[in-house]
This record gives structure tokens, C-alpha cells and sequence, in this order.
């Protein structure tokens, strides 16, 4: 929580840095919009984590906007819909029903299923960007630092649905999830188009599930995320 309120704190002093701007100074770049696209290997951490312990593989998409606030620094509000979660193996049991009355049923272990948890979100980014090439160079890297508010819209398993055995019913997490970002990367300027190419990892830190719902455990992900700007 406490890195949320530093980068939070950092945002706000940014926005005010940019309205204390004289007015004599240099003209700034003005903002911009575009488009982002994620792969991500999405995991829990904690209990949760021991009780489903692979990670699976989602997307991000949507829009995102940078907000140039002093020299090196920008502001990039994102809004994404992204998928989380993660992968366990459940056993898989068969019976044998018998036609003779006299003779029981046999129930036998037939191997492992995999299940896949899937937690779909919509994910605010609030992220403050630093260059750290000298501004304005056609590529130029960076360092990126943040905090992610989220908002469940859906919890379902990829194959079959709740029936009691598994960690938890992925309908039963939590609306609302919160964590924090960081990343690095690069902006690459060409004739046409602004692009982006950022690995991003991202933190809950708040558990996913309510303590009666579900283990404790949180959201965590890392995405190599591809912005455009046309």
C-alpha cells in the first residue's frame, strides 16, 4: 500500500509541476492517444498460489493516452480489459457401475485434469513514465512505475464448471482488485507511428478472494505489453 501512495503522490506532484510551468518556458509536447495490446503469464502468490500453482497464459487490450508533464517525465492513464489467473490439475475419478447386484461398484483414479482458473478485469493503469534517452530521440528507453485499480467482470473455469473440490469458485472473487506496476522499455518514433514495447509486471496487493470465499492470494502477472500511437 505503500508504494501505491508513493506513485500516487508522484502523479499528483507531476500535475502540479505541469500547472506551475511559466508561461515563458519552452512549449511542451502535446498529448497523446493510442492503442495497446499484452500477452501475459498471469499467476497467484501466497496460499492461493500453493493451491493452484501454475501460471497461465491471458491478454490485454485497449486504449492508453501520454501526458508529457516536465522534460523526461510523462503521465500514461491506460484503460484495458485483461485476463488473470492461474492453472492446477485436479484428479479425475471413474466408476464402474455393475450390472450384478451382488457386486459393488468399482471407482478407479483415471490421471489428472488441468484446470484453468480465468479472471477477466477491467484494469485502470495510472503510470508515471521516465526517459531515460535524451528527449525527443527516435528510440528512446525507459523506466515505468505505477499503481492498477481493477474491476472483475468475470470468473469461470476454461473446462467444466464449480463443483465443490477446487480452491475456489472463481465466480466468488473479489469486484474490485488493486496493484502496482513496473516496467521498462523503449518508445521507438518513426515517420508514421509512435510505438512501445514494455515487459511489465504487476502486483496485487490485496487478496483475490475473500477470506470465506477462497485461500488468501493475490494477483500477479507479467505482460510484454506493445503500444502504437498512428
Amino acid at each position: 500500500m505503500r508504494s501505491a501512495m508513493l506513485v500516487a503522490a508522484l502523479a499528483v506532484a507531476a500535475v502540479l509541476a505541469t500547472a506551475t510551468t511559466p508561461a515563458n518556458a519552452a512549449p511542451r509536447e502535446p498529448w497523446t492517444a493510442g492503442y495497446t495490446l499484452g500477452i501475459s503469464r498471469s499467476s497467484f502468490d501466497r496460499t492461493l498460489g500453493d493451491s493452484i500453482p501454475e501460471g497461465q497464459f491471458g491478454f490485454g487490450f485497449g486504449v492508453f493516452a501520454t501526458v508529457p508533464v516536465i522534460p523526461r517525465v510523462t503521465f500514461m492513464p491506460e484503460i484495458l480489459l485483461t485476463t488473470k489467473g492461474g492453472t492446477f490439475k485436479e484428479p479425475l475419478y471413474l466408476t464402474a457401475f455393475s450390472i450384478d447386484s451382488t457386486i459393488s461398484d468399482t471407482t478407479y483414479y483415471a490421471g489428472d485434469v488441468r484446470r484453468t482458473m480465468d479472471l477477466t478485469y477491467v484494469e485502470l493503469p495510472m503510470i508515471v513514465q521516465l526517459a531515460l534517452g535524451r528527449p525527443g530521440a527516435s528510440f528512446n528507453p525507459h523506466v515505468q512505475l505505477g499503481v492498477a485499480p481493477s474491476f472483475r467482470l468475470l470468473g469461470r473455469f476454461r473446462s467444466g464448471n464449480f463443483t465443490g473440490t477446487e480452491p475456489a469458485d472463481p465466480d466468488d472473487a473479489k469486484r474490485i482488485d488493486f496493484g502496482w506496476i513496473a516496467a521498462a522499455g523503449f518508445n521507438l518514433r518513426t515517420r508514421r507511428a509512435a510505438m512501445r514495447l514494455d515487459l511489465r509486471f504487476t502486483q496485487g496487493i490485496v487478496n483475490a478472494f475473500d477470506a470465506g470465499d477462497g485461500p488468501a492470494g493475490r494477483n500477479q502477472a507479467w505482460t510484454l505489453v506493445f503500444g502504437i500511437t498512428p
